[in-house]
């Protein structure tokens, strides 16, 4: 699991006042499996926050990425998989 910043681009007819780009963040999950005796990783991105935001609404999108974390651990169980349960 891993927050990675990235920039989001802002219309320039959206305000004036607004930069061309906001600080934000994506958390995402890197799901490594073994496929024909070879490594293979899918990411997932969970969430979408902003860089400036409070810290309740960062809490809260971290609860959210681990519920959704936590439905992909299920439909793993349900097929058998074995895996390590890491959360963000």
């Amino acid at each position: 699991m891993r927050k990675q910043p990235v920039k989001q681009k802002v219309h320039p007819e959206e305000t004036e006042e607004m930069r061309d780009e906001v600080d934000m963040y994506l958390l995402i999950g890197d799901f490594t499996f073994m496929i024909d005796d070879r490594p293979r990783t899918i990411s997932k991105v969970y969430v979408l926050g902003s860089m400036g935001e409070p810290s309740d609404a960062t809490k809260i999108n971290r609860s959210i990425a681990n519920e959704r974390l936590k439905m992909d651990y299920r439909r793993l169980k349900e097929v058998n998989m074995t895996f390590e349960e890491r959360f963000f």
